[in-house]
């Protein structure tokens, strides 16, 4: 398992370097190929992550299988280590001789029990014997078995003397045993003490071998750590150069560049200086195409200024001359810095190169990190082939520019011959002049064709370089396969000091196993020791017994007399036992099934004992939890069926105030129709609200009749599951009471047939079958208890929901209770409204300004109690909506209990005994 766990790493570990790797060295080809418009990093992790997706789930797989495994292993060894005398599972040898020592007391006690039972077959078979031999004689039959008996007496001595003296002869011969078994002991001892020793001193020699091996690998390993690292100081020198010469070559890219743009510059004063040449008629002249304009229109104009003036046509090849020197000098600048910057580059890898080969003389071929240097060498070359690839492309790019002197030389060229042709169409040149500039010509000519030809040496010299390069890193090549070679003869040094190694432990293994056998040799010679008192010990209680059995004899001599005199007696007992035996044997199986009943029962009530004292203290908690609710709910039904009074005492009440009301409306009314029209409207409302109120009081009285028979329900709901716990409880109590008289019963019971059963071997077979069937009714006893837990738990949640119908209980009676001093508050203000009403149908001698200002405010009054009720309906209906929710769902309690406090004003007191009671 510890294999195949580490090679899971090694495959993880390979494959986070494999993702390393391809992060670090992207394949083009990805490149190419990515047309979803993601950046590339972000399109390489997820080609990365998608690897993955079918390799670590089976790896998570097999992690999770490999980690039950060791799960269990763990389980088995601590099941070892708590039955057995084994620490871990390297004493699994150990476990063997445990296991063979547990076998051979099997076998002892095995044979022990067989011999037991043949004993009890005998003495089974002579009871038998006897009792058929008593059925069929008579009393001359009962004398002659008499004498029977007394030959089978003196036989019986004859024969425990001759045991005796087997027995005796069997002692001698084991004490015989037992003294070759402690000579061969010694002889053993000493030859693994011997072999011990010797183990132990070719263990210290392999020791200290390995040990100087050891400290002469760790030399090894350092100093070629030491070299690793200056091998690394120098290459991170070497990048250093790298960059500093990068950096160079940038500088002369851009001198190079400020040349050319020198260069067009000059360009541009050699035409603009063409272009000041006087001008005569350029308008008359065709334009052509905007390549070769510029140089038509300087021939036409020097054709025409020939004739006008020869001084200009002299000055201008003077500063053609001059153009063209500075021209040629700052060519040949440029060309200096192209050969000193091919130059350093040169000895730049000239040096790189020479380290590189010091690096190699140097290295020492270590154990361990030849396969990294091996990476890097290769990562360096890797790195040197990119350089050179860079290098080629410097020098292509430098070519490219040489290549662009060149054309720009003979444009400059092709320009002088044109000025030439000119200057001969324009007037007569001096020829010295000409032959001047044609010299001039065929000097840059030449020029250009030797830098041309060192050019072409130099690449030469570069392709030579290379070749010379590729032909060093094949040596390279060749040494560090050399150094591979020389790395696997290292690696099967290792191998063979790995096998002299197993080899030694495997020597360790046989010597610690050599001691586990001496150690279960000592155990088995001390367990026959043992078995040797043993049978001692039954010698000594055999010679007790022979003794015993002639006292024995005697008696029975004796008593043979007085059993004459008492067979015929015994004939009319023996008849009545019989019968008495067949109703016995009977009621003997009914008591063993009786006591097996018992006995599952006892095993039932033990437990259920157990479990009802654990829920004793439980149970009288909910008890007088229950007790308390109980009583609380009846106060607060007191409470309430004195509300209830109250209230219809108030309906009566009201009922009488509205009948009044209705009495000085009617009076109203024949005053309203009376004094105006205008006064019907507020009769019409004052009806209308009448109305509403008769209505909402019906509504009233009907919701509380309802509420308070549901309490009435509730109430005896709660009390009949009172009675019915109280009931329960007093069963329980009867039981415990019965179960504890069975024990003692039972307890009796087995005394009794301890008593009755301790001196026949039959009884041992019963007692058996007794325990068997007492396993039986103790399963039993198991799922009768399962049973009683499950009742348990119901009564647990019927408890949960009898609380939970107590705070909706008291949810309800408090919102009964607000609804009824808002309807309170709603009927004092309509009272109000109608004594205003009232006393505005009595002041009709007041003016009409405080009369509409009275019936003005008496409306407000009025109008205001539908909207407060409706409004508080509305919120009633809210709060109950959360309330329901919250009892429901149980899922969002936590996030409905801020509302619920916020509605109901609770403390944080209120909101803990809100979340008990629903627990």
């Amino acid at each position: 398992m510890f294999k195949q766990l580490s090679q899971i790493g090694k495959n993880l570990s390979d494959e986070f370097a494999r993702g390393v790797s391809e992060d670090l060295h992207p394949s083009q080809d990805h490149h190419s190929n990515d047309d979803s418009g993601l950046p590339p990093d972000v399109v390489l992790k997820l080609r990365k992550f998608e690897k993955y997706e079918d390799k670590y789930p089976k790896l998570l797989s097999a992690y999770k299988g490999e980690r039950l495994k060791l799960e269990r292993a763990a389980e088995i060894e601590k099941v070892l280590t708590e039955y057995t005398p084994i620490s871990s599972f390297d004493d699994a040898e150990s476990l063997a001789a445990f296991f063979k020592d547990m076998n051979e007391k099997q076998n002892l006690l095995n044979n022990e029990i067989k011999r037991l039972l043949t004993e009890g077959s005998k003495k089974n078979q002579i009871q038998q014997e006897e009792q058929s031999t008593d059925q069929s004689l008579n009393k001359e039959g009962y004398e002659e078995h008499i004498s029977k008996l007394k030959d089978e007496i003196t036989q019986s001595g004859t024969k425990h003397g001759d045991e005796l003296k087997k027995l005796n002869e069997k002692l001698e011969t084991t004490n015989k045993d037992f003294e070759k078994l402690k000579s061969e002991k010694d002889s053993l001892v000493n030859s693994y003490e011997m072999n011990v020793s010797k183990i132990k001193e070719e263990l210290h020699g392999l020791k200290d071998e390995s040990e100087s091996r050891e400290k002469s690998y760790n030399e090894t390993i350092e100093n070629l750590e030491t070299e690793n690292k200056s091998s690394q100081k120098k290459i991170e020198e070497l990048e250093q150069n790298l960059a500093e010469r990068e950096s160079t070559i940038k500088e002369l890219r851009n001198q190079i560049e400020q040349n050319l743009q020198k260069i067009e510059s000059l360009e541009k004063e050699i035409s603009s200086s063409a272009n000041e040449i006087p001008i005569s008629n350029t308008e008359n002249l065709p334009s052509s195409t905007s390549k070769s304009s510029a140089k038509r229109k300087k021939k036409n104009n020097k054709k025409k200024s020939a004739p006008n003036g020869s001084n200009t046509t002299e000055e201008t090849p003077v500063a053609d001359g001059g153009e063209e020197e500075h021209l040629e000098a700052k060519y040949k600048e440029v060309c200096a810095k192209l050969e000193s910057t091919k130059a350093s580059l040169n000895a730049d890898w000239q040096g790189r190169y020479d380290a590189l080969k010091a690096k190699l003389k140097t290295s020492v071929h270590s154990k361990d990190d030849f396969k990294e240097k091996l990476e890097k060498l290769e990562k360096e070359y890797g790195q040197l082939e990119e350089e050179l690839s860079k290098s080629k492309d410097v020098i292509k790019e430098k070519q490219s520019e040489i290549e662009e002197t060149r054309d720009m030389m003979k444009i400059i060229g092709n320009e002088l011959v044109d000025a030439k042709d000119k200057l001969k169409e324009s007037s007569g040149v001096d020829k010295e002049d000409m032959a001047h500039l044609e010299d001039e010509l065929r000097k840059a000519r030449t020029e250009l064709s030797s830098l041309t030809e060192k050019l072409a040496e130099k690449e030469n010299e570069l392709t030579s370089t290379l070749s010379s390069m590729n032909q060093e890193l094949d040596s390279l090549r060749t040494s560090s396969s050399s150094n591979e070679k020389q790395q696997k003869q290292l690696t099967e040094s290792l191998n063979k000091l790995k096998t002299e190694n197993s080899t030694l432990a495997e020597q360790v293994k046989e010597f610690e196993n050599l001691k586990r056998t001496h150690s279960s040799l000592r155990t088995s010679m001390i367990q026959k020791e043992k078995t040797i008192v043993y049978l001692e010990q039954q010698v000594k209680t055999y010679s007790e017994n022979v003794e015993t059995t002639k006292k024995t004899t005697e008696g029975i001599r004796r008593e043979n007399k007085r059993l004459l005199d008492s067979l015929e007696s015994l004939k009319k007992d023996y008849e009545i036992l019989k019968a008495d035996a067949k109703g016995k044997s009977g009621s003997f199986e009914k008591y063993v099934k009786e006591n097996g009943q018992l006995s599952e029962r006892l095993a039932m009530l033990q437990d259920k004992y157990e479990t009802l004292q654990s829920l004793k203290s439980n149970s009288s908690e909910q008890t007088d939890s229950i007790k308390r609710q109980c009583e609380e709910l009846t106060v607060k039904l007191k409470e309430a069926n004195k509300k209830i009074f109250s209230l219809e005492d108030e309906v009566a009440e009201y009922s009488n105030t509205i009948h009044d009301k209705t009495r000085e409306i009617n009076n109203m009314r024949r005053h309203i129709s009376e004094n105006s029209n205008g006064e019907t409207a507020k009769e019409r409302e004052l009806k209308e609200k009448l109305t509403y109120e008769t209505d909402e009081k019906l509504k009233l009285q009907n919701e509380l009749t309802l509420q308070a028979t549901r309490k009435s329900r509730d109430l005896q709901d709660w009390k009949q599951a009172n009675a019915e716990l109280k009931s329960e409880l007093h069963r329980l109590q009867l039981r415990e009471k019965e179960l504890q008289a069975d024990i003692e019963t039972l307890k009796s019971l087995n005394k009794n047939l301890q008593n009755h059963t301790g001196s026949s071997e039959e009884d041992s077979n019963e007692l058996e079958k007794l325990a068997v069937s007492l396993k039986e009714s103790l399963s039993k006893a198991d799922q009768k208890i399962r049973e009683l837990q499950e009742t348990n738990e119901n009564l647990m949640h019927t408890n949960d929901d009898v609380n939970e119908k107590l705070s909706r209980l008291s949810k309800n009676y408090k919102t009964l209770s607000k609804q009824l001093s808002e309807l309170k508050e709603t009927n004092r203000s309509g009272a109000r409204s109608s004594r205003a009403s009232s006393i505005t149908s009595n002041g009709e001698n007041q003016p009409a300004g405080h009369l509409s200002r009275q019936s003005s405010f008496s409306s407000n009054r009025t109008i205001l109690p539908p909207e407060t009720v409706s409004e508080m309906n509305d919120k009633v209906a809210y709060i109950k909506n959360v309330l329901l929710g919250f009892l429901e769902h149980k899922d969002q309690r936590v996030q409905l209990l801020p509302v619920v406090s916020t509605l109901l004003r609770f403390d944080s007191n209120d909101e803990k005994r809100l979340m008990m009671s629903l627990k």
